[in-house]
Parts: structure tokens; sequence; C-alpha cells
């Protein structure tokens, strides 16, 4: 199911992705960050609706958060 929505994402479907954790969109950090690039790359968002990112986070991960 992932996989078909990160395909439909590339495809210009969908502009942003919202997520309850993060840890349910990756199973490992490097993961995450991976697939968080690639979505940065793609100019597409990711929000989770249970968590914050704070500091240094915010900074690097705003241009996710975009609705």
């Amino acid at each position: 199911m992932k996989h078909e929505l990160l395909m439909k994402l590339r495809e210009g479907e969908y502009s942003s992705i919202i997520v309850y954790k993060l840890d349910r969109f990756a199973r490992s950090s490097r993961e995450l960050i991976l697939e968080i690039q690639e979505l940065v790359d793609n100019g597409i968002g990711l929000i989770s609706i249970s968590e914050v990112l704070w500091g240094d986070y915010i900074s690097k991960f705003s241009s996710l958060c975009r609705i």
C-alpha cells in the first residue's frame, strides 16, 4: 500500500501525506530519513498529527509541513 501511495505522489496525484506518527510511516530512522529526503526532493509534504518537531528539526523540515 505504501508503495502505491508513493507512486501516486510521484505522479502528482497528491501533494502531502498525513500520518498519525512518524514511526507508522517508516520502520527505522534510516528509512524515515530516506523517505523524507525523497518527499522533499519531489516537493511533497509530510504531516504528523501527533508529533511536533522542535528546534533544529523545524528549520530542516519546515518545507514538509505546508498545508
